[in-house]
């Protein structure tokens, strides 16, 4: 299955749900996810740098889903990726190819967070087969 046409799978029915109940959702205002609890992985993809993951947020009933997405590099900021602003630790070689862990500079390394929530039992359980 396309983890494209899931994520909008996912993204309807909470979408539907919200406009039926709006006071979760306008109250759910975040600026980090300190004490969510993850209960489990729902679906990811590595080739898409994609991970579902089906948790709670501390004094909140009901569950909720957060897709997190690495963002692609770009044109605009491969400059910046590529100079004495990233780190680098050597872990394979051989006679021509070297493989290195990149310590990039957080603003560059960006990460996008889509919540779901209320996640309801139709969406954990198309999210979770």
């Amino acid at each position: 299955p396309d983890t494209k046409s899931e994520l909008a799978m996912a993204e309807e029915p909470a979408a539907k749900k919200a406009k039926d109940d709006d006071e979760s959702h306008d109250a759910l205002q975040l600026s980090s996810f300190d004490n969510f609890r993850v209960d489990r992985t729902l679906k990811e993809n590595v080739q898409q740098k994609r991970i579902f993951v089906q948790g709670k947020f501390p004094g909140r009933p009901g569950a909720a889903v957060i897709v997190l997405e690495k963002r692609p590099f770009s044109r605009e900021t491969i400059a910046n990726v590529l100079s004495d602003g990233t780190k680098l630790k050597l872990f394979m070689q051989n006679d021509i190819y070297r493989q290195y862990e990149a310590r990039i500079d957080p603003e560059l390394n960006a990460t996008q967070a889509t919540v779901i929530y209320p996640a309801g039992e139709e969406l954990l359980a198309k999210l979770g087969s």
